[in-house]
């Protein structure tokens, strides 16, 4: 299905917002998720390499070696989420505010008018469809008084 190219051009400003000043958000948070894809390739190797040794295979590397290879890959997995936990949310947190806040000058840009001509499912679309998960409120109502 194709879209329209007038749909293209009005969605273009608002997908802008998503990643004006997140860049870097964006860079590490996508390098982080393709680095962690290659620990898991590593993984699987790491695992043949365990199954070799167990078997007895004669051209398997020594236990020390693995144990500390596997220390390493385990150091190296725990790096690359980190930078994943902290990145990700940063740059989702952002370019939603960001979209949110373009989208909300963009109506308050326009007259009631306008409003009375077009559809506002279009509008409550475009506020509610990229909203940050709600955390589950901590009640302090459990607590004695």
């Amino acid at each position: 299905m194709k879209t329209d190219p007038s749909d293209r051009a009005l969605r273009r400003p608002f997908l802008r917002e998503l990643f004006r000043n997140n860049g870097w958000n964006f860079l590490l948070a996508a390098i982080s998720t393709v680095l962690l894809a290659g620990v898991n390739l590593v993984l699987s190797h790491f695992l043949a390499m365990f199954v070799d040794l167990l078997s007895g295979k004669e051209d398997a590397l020594p236990l020390s070696t693995l144990v500390l290879l596997s220390a390493a890959l385990i150091a190296a997995t725990v790096l690359i989420a980190l930078l994943s936990y902290v990145s990700a949310p940063r740059f989702y947190a952002r370019a939603m505010r960001q979209y949110k806040d373009y989208a909300f000058l963009r109506l308050t840009e326009k007259s009631i008018a306008a409003f009375q001509r077009e559809g506002t499912a279009a509008y409550l679309s475009a506020l509610t469809t990229m909203r940050p998960r709600s955390k589950p409120a901590i009640s302090s109502s459990s607590s004695s008084s």
